[in-house]
């Protein structure tokens, strides 16, 4: 299981007993990294984040119920000097598993641990080049590329074996960042009108559904600053106006990522710029799921698959009962089963296949604009 999220767990049961369960636990994001933002908030919400997504997994793990779990996808290395600090190198060791609990990022002894602590001892640590051989579910043999000791020092030590990770790779990163558009000072206005102006135009639920201007700031090597707004409302991209004030939402960007995928025609910005989190973003009030699928559609084609799936009408008239509330079975947001991934604590359910939560009182979403929920307080 990869970034892929099945929402219909029972068409498993069609296929009989799983022995050997891959799992990716941890998901390649931004947030809240790179959010203007105080501390302690930023750290109080990592630790919701890292928790909910060893939550999903775990949930993941209940529902297929195979005999052997390998847990994958985590932690990412971050090897450029200026990235360092999104690594999770807090110190791990056998008596205190689980590093820094405000990183995004755990390791696979973390999750496994994790495993562990819910009664679940089925897990078992892969790294690159391991064999397991298997009979069934029968684990006939586990061989890692290198000695036990050294797979453990790894996750013991992680700042020397990044560390010669970064210097190994020192010459590749100098090699890609020499592919970067230079900075030519031309203003990038007319290029992001071109750019953006005719998607804007083809999607008229999406940028409703944003609702509201951005504004993207691109600060070039020499210190200055050229913002341009995207005005979805209009349907426009120009200079900022007098009026506007500040942004509900908001991106700094350096000017030569935004010349380099222009320049690429680069169809996704979510997959590039965003996820290499070379930028900082802010917003007042929710997530804007909309305007983050506009930067992963920037073509005819995937603009108008994206516009087209919204505009489908989301079926709930399914329910199920949760902890005495009588709420539609498929979440508002991305249709996952709510009688599987829902979880009640007081008046709010939180739906763990992305953590998207809602006041069951009021229906409203709590994390993002519309997706209202319907539920009902059973007597």
């Amino acid at each position: 299981m990869n970034d892929a999220r099945p929402v219909d767990m029972d068409v498993l049961d069609e296929f009989g007993g799983v022995d050997v369960h891959l799992l990716q636990y941890s998901g390649a994001i931004w947030y809240p990294m790179v959010y203007d933002m105080p501390k302690g908030s930023k750290r109080r919400f990592a630790e919701q984040k890292r928790q909910r997504g060893m939550d999903r997994a775990r949930s993941y793990v209940d529902q297929v119920a195979g005999t052997w779990v390998v847990p994958s996808a985590g932690p990412p290395a971050f090897l450029d000097p200026e990235l360092r600090y999104l690594n999770d190198e807090g110190r791990v060791d056998r008596e205190t598993l689980g590093g820094d609990p405000s990183n995004i990022f755990p390791d696979q002894i973390t999750f496994l641990d994790q495993m562990k602590r819910n009664g679940n001892d089925g897990g078992l640590l892969f790294i690159p080049g391991t064999v397991g051989d298997f009979k069934g579910k029968e684990l006939v043999a586990l061989t890692h590329p290198v000695p036990e000791a050294e797979v453990m020092d790894i996750f013991e030590n992680k700042t020397a074996y990044l560390d010669a990770f970064a210097a190994r790779q020192a010459s590749v990163l100098e090699a890609e960042k020499a592919t970067w558009a230079e900075d030519d000072g031309v203003p990038l206005l007319g290029a992001l009108k071109a750019k953006f102006e005719p998607i804007m135009a083809a999607s008229p639920l999406i940028s409703e559904g944003i609702g509201y201007p951005v504004g993207l700031e691109m600060a070039s090597s020499d210190g200055s600053v050229e913002t341009v707004v995207l005005d979805f409302p209009a349907r426009t991209v120009r200079e900022p106006q007098e009026g506007d004030g500040k942004y509900r939402y908001g991106f700094r960007i350096a000017a030569e990522l935004v010349r380099t995928v222009l320049r690429d025609d680069e169809p996704d910005w979510v997959n590039t710029i965003f996820l290499s989190t070379r930028f900082t973003t802010w917003r007042i009030g929710g997530y804007n799921e909309f305007l983050y699928t506009f930067f992963k559609c920037l073509t005819d084609e995937r603009i108008a698959y994206a516009d087209g799936w919204f505009s489908e009408a989301h079926d709930d008239t399914a329910s199920t009962e949760l902890d005495g509330w009588e709420v539609q079975r498929r979440c508002p947001h991305l249709k996952a089963d709510l009688s599987k991934f829902g979880v009640v604590d007081g008046g709010k359910l939180t739906c763990n296949l992305h953590g998207w939560q809602w006041d069951l009182e009021s229906g409203r979403c709590l994390t993002s604009s519309g997706h209202e929920l319907r539920a009902k307080k059973l007597t």
